[in-house]
Protein backbone atom coordinates (compact mmCIF):
# COMPACT_ATOMS: atom_id res chain seq x y z
CA UNK A 1 0.00 0.00 0.00
CA UNK A 2 2.69 2.51 0.73
CA UNK A 3 4.47 1.37 -2.69
CA UNK A 4 1.49 2.70 -4.63
CA UNK A 5 1.93 6.20 -3.19
CA UNK A 6 5.40 5.98 -3.84
CA UNK A 7 4.75 5.03 -7.21
CA UNK A 8 2.69 7.89 -8.00
CA UNK A 9 4.25 10.27 -6.57
CA UNK A 10 7.55 9.73 -8.36
CA UNK A 11 5.28 9.45 -11.82
CA UNK A 12 3.78 12.39 -11.65
CA UNK A 13 7.29 14.17 -10.18
CA UNK A 14 9.57 12.76 -13.24
CA UNK A 15 6.34 12.75 -15.73
CA UNK A 16 7.30 9.35 -16.07
CA UNK A 17 5.55 6.02 -16.22
CA UNK A 18 7.77 3.99 -14.02
CA UNK A 19 6.38 0.10 -14.23
CA UNK A 20 4.45 -1.26 -11.11
CA UNK A 21 7.03 -2.99 -9.94
CA UNK A 22 10.12 -0.34 -10.51
CA UNK A 23 12.46 -0.06 -7.59
CA UNK A 24 13.96 3.73 -7.08
CA UNK A 25 17.67 3.93 -6.33
CA UNK A 26 18.75 6.00 -2.89
CA UNK A 27 20.17 8.11 -5.42
CA UNK A 28 16.63 8.70 -7.37
CA UNK A 29 14.87 9.00 -4.00
CA UNK A 30 17.72 11.56 -2.02
CA UNK A 31 16.27 13.79 -5.31
CA UNK A 32 13.05 14.42 -3.50
CA UNK A 33 13.25 18.22 -2.30
CA UNK A 34 10.29 19.39 0.07
CA UNK A 35 9.29 21.47 -3.04
CA UNK A 36 8.54 18.19 -4.94
CA UNK A 37 6.25 16.69 -1.95
CA UNK A 38 4.25 20.14 -1.59
CA UNK A 39 3.74 20.57 -5.16
CA UNK A 40 2.55 16.60 -5.32
CA UNK A 41 0.70 17.57 -2.06
CA UNK A 42 -0.93 20.25 -3.65
CA UNK A 43 -1.92 18.46 -6.34
CA UNK A 44 -3.36 15.41 -4.49
CA UNK A 45 -5.67 18.09 -2.24
CA UNK A 46 -6.10 21.44 -4.47
CA UNK A 47 -5.83 19.56 -8.45
CA UNK A 48 -2.88 22.95 -8.68
CA UNK A 49 0.65 23.28 -8.37
CA UNK A 50 0.04 26.38 -6.09
CA UNK A 51 -3.11 27.07 -4.28
CA UNK A 52 -4.29 30.22 -3.39
CA UNK A 53 -5.61 31.45 -0.08
CA UNK A 54 -9.58 31.24 -1.39
CA UNK A 55 -8.76 27.74 -2.50
CA UNK A 56 -10.06 24.76 -0.21
CA UNK A 57 -9.00 21.22 -0.58
CA UNK A 58 -12.14 19.66 -2.48
CA UNK A 59 -9.81 16.41 -3.27
CA UNK A 60 -7.94 15.41 -0.08
CA UNK A 61 -8.60 15.34 3.24
CA UNK A 62 -5.83 16.52 5.93
CA UNK A 63 -5.45 12.95 7.13
CA UNK A 64 -4.83 11.59 3.82
CA UNK A 65 -1.97 13.62 3.15
CA UNK A 66 -0.71 12.72 6.23
CA UNK A 67 -0.77 9.09 5.12
CA UNK A 68 0.85 10.01 1.34
CA UNK A 69 3.53 11.90 3.72
CA UNK A 70 4.11 8.59 6.04
CA UNK A 71 4.02 6.32 3.07
CA UNK A 72 6.41 8.23 1.29
CA UNK A 73 8.97 8.87 4.26
CA UNK A 74 9.32 5.20 4.73
CA UNK A 75 10.84 4.91 1.51
CA UNK A 76 13.20 8.05 2.26
CA UNK A 77 17.20 6.71 2.57
CA UNK A 78 19.01 7.19 5.57
CA UNK A 79 15.60 8.08 7.59
CA UNK A 80 16.86 6.20 10.16
CA UNK A 81 20.43 7.68 10.77
CA UNK A 82 20.97 9.33 13.90
CA UNK A 83 21.17 13.02 14.76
Amino acid sequence: QYYSVLHAFMCQKNSTNYPKDHEFSDTELGAITPNDLYRHFCLKAYHKHDPGPTDRPLHARASSIEFYKKAISYFMPNRLASW
